[in-house]
């Protein structure tokens, strides 16, 4: 009786062990699993994150199934009849891959002739699924005078421009990584909207002559204070004011949009192609370039204005250049935080680029205020 006890005692304890035991296995097993699981997931991020951060070489034969093409519709646009004259683009662009990208941004040189008439850069991200088509990507850019008179060169008698040449570079990005489309355009038969024809200045006298026949309508006569003499002088000494300090500043203004545009590409080159030394000499000649114009400008508020811009793009690109640094110290570490931390860069690069259209305006909005 007392062995028979024993024997249950002893078959319930090793069958409390043997339960034990294999909740044991079990719950081991699952922890494994949740570590290799967590493990896998952590590597196929960090390979995707590398994926997304690296260039696809050329010849893989995505990048020739990217169409970058002016628009079939009047694509190219010179205007000198606007108050500030100016060139526009329109671009299609056409998906014809597999995959679906993401169009990051495109850098621009435009030519008549020689040199380039305008260089720049269309920075509006938009997603391009498979067999996608974005139409009516524009591009637009003022002319300065040197830029307006080559085009003036250029133009034969009918105000139309025999060819105009672009040279572009598109980014996209892509699950499998970036892809980089290289493109020359030529484009003939521009017409320069503004630019006096023999034709319009043949027309000119006689449209005066028509103009001087017709007869003002009568208008009811209204009585208006007449100026005095003094007013009438301050009102001229004033304009005339107005005029000395617009031709002063003007090609100021010009030299100055110059070495904005200097420096932007010098942004250009540390972010897009990642040139650090070809960037630093072209910052130096942005600086060296803009630094005769410092006490011209300094001289006038709208000229020192330009000042206050120019230096807070100086220190922008201070700050892009480092965060840069940072940015390639993390990817030689393989951090997960690379990818977030290439968004953080890439939007310094944009307030950067964005810097040069504030100096533009300010040119544009002082100008017009002069009376220019």
């Amino acid at each position: 009786m007392q062995k028979g006890l024993l024997a249950i005692g002893g078959a319930v304890v090793v069958a409390v062990l043997v339960g034990l035991l294999r909740d044991a296995i079990l719950i081991g097993l699952r922890r494994g699993w949740l570590v290799v699981r967590s493990l896998r997931v952590r590597l196929a991020e960090r390979l995707s994150q590398r994926t997304r951060l690296r260039f696809v070489p050329s010849g893989t034969g995505i990048e020739q199934q990217i169409d970058v093409d002016l628009r079939p519709q009047s694509p190219v646009n010179i205007e000198f009849s606007t108050e500030i004259p100016q060139i526009s683009l329109w671009f299609n662009i056409t998906n014809r891959s597999g995959l679906d990208l993401i169009f990051d941004r495109m850098l621009i040189e435009f030519w008549v002739g020689q040199p380039t008439i305008y260089s720049g850069s269309i920075l509006r991200r938009f997603s391009l699924p498979a067999g996608g088509t974005e139409k009516d990507v524009y591009f637009p850019a003022h002319l300065a005078p040197p830029q307006q008179e080559q085009i003036r060169r250029r133009a034969n008698d009918k105000g139309l421009v025999d060819e105009v040449s672009i040279n572009l570079t598109a980014y996209f990005q892509s699950e499998r990584g970036w892809f980089e489309v290289r493109r020359h355009i030529n484009y003939r038969d521009v017409l320069v909207k503004g630019l006096p024809t023999p034709e319009t200045k043949a027309q000119l006298p006689v449209q005066q002559a028509q103009n001087r026949q017709v007869p003002a309508p009568p208008q009811q006569k209204q009585y208006h204070p007449q100026p005095t003499l003094d007013q009438i002088l301050a009102s001229i000494a004033a304009r005339q004011e107005r005029q000395r300090k617009a031709e002063r500043l003007r090609p100021l203004f010009t030299k100055a949009l110059a070495a904005q545009a200097m420096l932007i590409e010098a942004v250009n080159l540390l972010w897009v192609v990642r040139k650090q030394e070809e960037a630093l000499n072209k910052f130096n000649h942005a600086i060296a370039a803009f630094q005769p114009l410092r006490s011209p400008l300094s001289l006038d508020p709208e000229g020192e204005a330009l000042v206050k811009i120019f230096d807070k793009a100086l220190a922008e690109y201070g700050v892009l250049e480092a965060m840069i640094r940072n940015q390639e110290q993390l990817l030689a570490a393989h951090s997960s935080s690379a990818v977030e931390y290439a968004e953080r860069v890439e939007r310094q690069w944009k307030l950067t680029q964005a810097i040069e259209n504030e100096m533009k305006q300010t040119v544009q909005e002082t100008l017009k205020a002069l009376g220019e």
